[in-house]
């Protein structure tokens, strides 16, 4: 009996989003919206690949641009103008999502390539989406994910060879005397970092950089402020310097709990918590 609850559930699901979201729009027409923990909110397409990952689909003129997300930083989500509870928006995005058009629908050079050949850069601008992230098998996090996104003049994303050079700023305490007027804290560099941007690596959504917090890690330390702001410039040789900052980023997930242990022990895990320090 129990094996069949989740057949019936999907059933039931299937049931309501006909009722709920209708079927006035065939599905590659339904259009999602998401907003993020980072406060960013985006309108697309879902896109067919969208399952380990929710794939958005933004169209262009006669082409169209995917980005992944992963589905535990989305906090709300609306199809059509209705909400959708996060708990089923796994399975409306598989009711809804649908392919890109067929090529021949496209103008031919946008079918022959959505990214750039790397011998003409032409990017325009920069976009950038950065967020707290944990990428091993302890429970601390490790540091900033990026999405860079190298852009020409409309919106297409451009494979180059260049440098990205990122910096995280942050609110950290100090002794009260060197900045009295804030009760000893003063917003400063934190960490800096240089990575190599390759135009093999970069696909529709641009290239995903990783960046471990070393110097002073916000899980560790209690004099780093919860929130900074990440800075990158790419500096692309022959095309120019293009530069992006992204304020409101999370160094501290927010846990009553752990907050609640810091005065007891100074400690914000656990014994029986695994972390790269323990």
């Amino acid at each position: 009996m129990r094996s069949t609850r989740p057949l019936m559930r999907a059933c039931i699901l299937v049931a309501v989003c006909s009722l709920v979201f209708g079927l006035r729009l065939p599905a590659e027409e339904r259009l999602l919206t998401v907003k993020l923990v980072s406060g960013r909110e985006f309108t697309a397409h879902v896109d067919e690949r969208t399952e380990e990952l929710l794939w958005l689909r933004f169209s262009h003129g006669g082409g169209s641009v995917s980005r992944p997300i992963v589905w535990e930083r989305v906090v709300s989500a609306r199809l059509e103008g209705k909400n959708v509870e996060l708990a089923e928006l796994r399975a409306v995005c598989a009711w809804v999502k649908s392919a890109a058009p067929a090529p021949e629908e496209l103008p031919p050079p946008i079918a022959a390539a959505k990214v750039q050949s790397p011998s003409s850069p032409g990017v325009t601008f920069i976009r950038i989406d950065a967020w707290l992230a944990n990428w091993d098998a302890d429970v601390e996090t490790d540091g900033i994910c990026v999405q860079l996104s190298p852009l020409d003049e409309n919106g297409q994303t451009v494979a180059v060879n260049g440098t990205a050079e990122i910096e995280l700023i942050a609110a950290r305490q100090r002794k009260y005397h060197e900045a009295p007027q804030s009760g000893g804290w003063m917003t400063e560099l934190v960490q800096r970092w240089s990575q190599r941007v390759e135009p093999e690596k970069i696909g529709p959504s641009g290239i995903l950089l990783r960046l471990p917090i070393d110097a002073v890690h916000p899980e560790f330390s209690r004099g780093v402020d919860n929130f900074g702001l990440v800075h990158v410039r790419l500096i692309v040789p022959g095309n120019g310097v293009f530069e992006q900052s992204q304020d409101g980023v999370r160094l501290r997930n927010w846990s009553p709990v752990r907050e609640g242990m810091v005065p007891q022990n100074g400690r914000r895990f656990f014994s029986t918590e695994r972390t790269e320090r323990n």
